[in-house]
């Protein structure tokens, strides 16, 4: 029978190993940091008025905006995807971190009357990270305001501002209990710490490479369904503005494929190449799909290691010049 004295110091103790375990620091969703809605005013100036409007509009994540510190060209990949196709005259460009389908569906019901012009195609980039539990789910990136703030504008509106979301524990309680979907990685709260930490270096490079190989796992190793919610609001945004005369362009986005083999094998490389058949299957015969997940070198990211899709100048510029063929007219 436990005495007090021993149930006392196993609950010490079980106390003292919780606290060796690192918090998972805050995060913050910056919102719009005082200004305007960027999407909303993007797409305001660009089709809400009586002038000819551009041709093209161009939608993106983090991975068409981003660049590194070390690129000698710092355009992003919209820009660069802009400058190709002959201007803001030609194109309008936005992009958000942790934008995806959830958000996009709302764009296109403005072009049925709220917004005096549309585009003829809309480009967008298939990100598979948006399907992962990584990234769906996670209460820092719902895009709650910026989705209520589209379904809600009517043109007489200002664009207001988004507020900024605080990730602390209690926003996180629920997510971080939940499985990662993908065998053997733990509950997500366990990767979120991983991600937010970095192997010391008398650790070697063993143990960097186990970590970079959860993650590749956790972004793209589960096993994506039709019935996902942001793959049924990309197939319907797509059906939508194929009904009101805008072609759909999407490609999907290039993966660190080089790395995601090394570390994790052909199991990975599978369930990528699966993953992406899903979504091919699911968009109606009107959307245009190029698959690009394996265009770039490992090289072309902002470092060899890298386990989401930010890509150095040099895949950026590989990258644009096979998008802007797609929106000049063909599908090669």
């Amino acid at each position: 029978m436990a005495t007090t004295e021993m149930v006392s110091f196993g609950l010490r103790r079980r106390m003292r190993a919780r606290s060796q375990v690192p918090p998972i620091p805050e995060m913050v969703f910056p919102g719009s940091e005082g200004r305007p809605f960027p999407l909303l005013a993007d797409l305001v100036l660009g089709y809400g008025r009586g002038a000819p409007a551009p041709r093209v509009l161009y939608l993106g994540d983090s991975s068409v905006f981003r660049v590194a510190h070390q690129d000698v060209d710092q355009r992003p990949l919209g820009q660069m995807v802009q400058d190709a196709a002959g201007g803001p005259g030609a194109l309008v460009w936005s992009a958000g971190s942790a934008h995806q389908p959830e958000l996009w569906q709302h764009v296109v019901p403005l072009f049925e009357g709220r917004l005096e012009q549309r585009p003829k195609i809309l480009l967008l980039p298939v990100n598979l990270r948006a399907f992962s539990t990584q990234w769906t789910g996670n209460p820092l990136w719902a895009l709650q305001a910026e989705q209520a703030a589209l379904q809600a504008w009517q043109p007489a509106d200002m664009v207001g501002p988004i507020p900024r979301v605080v990730g602390d524990h209690k926003l996180f309680a629920g997510y971080d209990r939940r499985s990662a979907g993908v065998r053997d990685l733990g509950r997500l709260g366990e990767l979120r710490r991983l991600a937010s930490s970095r192997p010391a270096e008398s650790a070697g490079q063993a143990a960097a490479q186990a970590r970079l190989g959860r993650l590749l796992r956790w972004h793209y190793g589960e096993r994506l369904l039709p019935s996902h919610p942001r793959l049924r609001a990309l197939a319907g945004l797509c059906a939508r503005a194929a009904a009101l005369g805008i072609q759909v362009v999407a490609y999907a986005t290039p993966l660190n494929v080089h790395a995601a083999q090394r570390i994790c094998g052909d199991e990975l490389i599978g369930r990528i190449r699966a993953n992406l058949a899903v979504v091919q299957g699911q968009l109606p015969a009107s959307a245009a799909f190029v698959d690009l997940h394996a265009l770039l070198p490992e090289t072309a990211f902002f470092h060899v290691n890298l386990a989401t899709e930010h890509m150095a100048d040099a895949g950026r510029h590989t990258l644009a010049a096979r998008i802007v063929p797609l929106i000049d007219g063909g599908n090669q």
